[in-house]
Formats: structure tokens, C-alpha cells, sequence
């Protein structure tokens, strides 16, 4: 069976596009979808009532690294630098837009896509090492400002 899961970043800059495939593996995506409500309370009656029920934008919450039986070498330098690739590509300077499309599906054969655009980075840590599982791993938080799953092609809205 074909795995499809496949995490992407697309961005688009006055020179051109760049898609950034995900250090791996990926070991989890979190999407969260936080509600906004509207609460009212009436004195001296237990409960509330809530309208206005909208959704604010996702919260994307990717964990993973670079090990040493993945798609990258034995080698610990190729290993961080993967990580410092993405740091860089995670890099707003230069005429590059602040937003990014972030794809959990990527296929250009099929083509099959499944992406959150309007994204923007809210925090990335990586680590350098960890003895216990062979990995350099890292933690990337992304808001989607589209509160839905898209599923056009890269630079399509």
C-alpha cells in the first residue's frame, strides 16, 4: 500500500517558488482547531449561554528528525544540516512572502494534494542530538490562517 502522507512546505517569492520537503521522519502532525464563542451570563441564573461560534485559525504542530535509517546518511553533519536547511528555508528575509502552504499529502504524479495555506511560523526548536534514539530532531508550529483542508495544488488557492 502507497503512503501518501507526505509533509510539504510550498512558498512563492517575486523570483519563484520553493517547496521544502520534511526532514524524516515524521514522527507526528497535531492539528488543532480552537473555537471562538461569544458567552453570556445572566445574574442570578446558573449556566451560560454561547453564540456566535466561529473558528479561528489552526494551530499545525509537526515532530520529527533527521535518523540514521531515513532517507539521510550515517554522516551527523548531513544530518544537522538538514535541520539548518529547513531553519533556512524557515527564513523570511529577501523578498520572500511571510506565508507558507503546508502540505500533509504531496504527490505531483497522482497529483494528489491535501494542504492549509496562509501559514506563518510561530516557532521552530530543533536539537542537535539525542543518544538514545540516533535522531536530530525538531518541532515546527505553524498557523493556518484557512480554518479548512485544501485540496488544490501548490500555489493555487
Amino acid at each position: 500500500m502507497q503512503s501518501y502522507f507526505r509533509p510539504v512546505l510550498y512558498k512563492a517569492s517575486a523570483v519563484g517558488t520553493k517547496t521544502f520537503i520534511l526532514p524524516g521522519p515524521v514522527k507526528q502532525v497535531t492539528v488543532q482547531q480552537p473555537f471562538k464563542m461569544t458567552t453570556q451570563e445572566i445574574p442570578l441564573v446558573n449556566g451560560s449561554y454561547n453564540y456566535g461560534n466561529r473558528r479561528q485559525a489552526k494551530i499545525i504542530t509537526v515532530s520529527g528528525g533527521t535518523d540514521l535509517e531515513g532517507s539521510c546518511s550515517d554522516d551527523e553533519l548531513d544530518r544537522y544540516t538538514r535541520l539548518t536547511d529547513l531553519d533556512a528555508f524557515l527564513d523570511l528575509t529577501g523578498g520572500i512572502t511571510d506565508r507558507f502552504e503546508f502540505f500533509d499529502i504531496y504527490d505531483d504524479e497522482t497529483p494528489l494534494y491535501r494542504k492549509y495555506g496562509s501559514c506563518s511560523v510561530k516557532d521552530f526548536t530543533y536539537t542537535y542530538t539525542d543518544e538514545l534514539n540516533n535522531l536530530f530532531s525538531y518541532t515546527l508550529v505553524l498557523e493556518a490562517e484557512w480554518p479548512y483542508l485544501r485540496t488544490t495544488a501548490p500555489g493555487v488557492a
